[in-house]
């Protein structure tokens, strides 16, 4: 069982319609598993745990989980350090699953990133 967390912002006060950004999931027992952006069809490109934070720091908008809980910055990143450790989604896929390597990468942190959907 996990969590997912998103990023919300440019949000209409007219018309409550805001962008959403997937960041990732956190499962029990395993690292932060983080979306990565870096597909020039992306309107983002996002390849590391640090390029998230810059991210957040621009401000306009936040982080929820998927229950719809608005968590912050600092307690979002506390959640992800405190994961480091766990089972590695691309240390899985090496042994299970090697095909889905290429849209998988380490970033100089060594966290987790995923090109593409996931949940």
């Amino acid at each position: 069982m996990g969590t997912n967390y998103t990023w919300h912002y440019n949000a209409c006060d007219k018309c409550g319609r805001e962008d959403v950004l997937h960041i990732g999931k956190l499962s029990c027992g395993w690292s932060f598993g983080f979306r990565g952006y870096r597909s020039m069809w992306e309107p983002i490109h996002i390849l590391s745990f640090k390029d998230w934070k810059t991210l957040f720091a621009a401000g306009g908008g936040h982080i929820e989980n998927e229950d719809g809980d608005h968590i912050s910055v600092e307690d979002f990143c506390a959640l992800v350090e405190d994961s480091r450790g766990g089972e590695s989604h691309m240390d899985y896929c090496r042994v299970h699953h090697p095909s889905c390597l290429r849209d998988l990468w380490k970033d100089e942190d060594g966290n987790d990133f995923q090109e593409g959907e996931f949940s």
